[in-house]
């Protein structure tokens, strides 16, 4: 993913921050709805699924 590390320092960059950057970038227009869905991926992949998150939550908790 082209902004993961974007994403890992700031991850509430809004979808217009994106949306202009992606164009200046890329000098494409690109729908809210797409930056969305790969905000949402980025951050998924940065932090794991909720799944993940709470298996790591119970094998911390076991551990104590």
């Amino acid at each position: 993913m082209v902004y993961l590390d974007e994403f890992r320092i700031n991850p509430t960059c809004s979808v217009s921050e994106l949306m202009e950057r992606v164009r200046k970038d890329f000098n494409i227009k690109v729908s809210p709805s797409q930056l969305y869905r790969a905000r949402r991926k980025a951050l998924t992949k940065l932090r794991g699924s909720v799944t993940e998150q709470f298996a790591k939550w119970w094998d911390y908790c076991k551990g104590r």
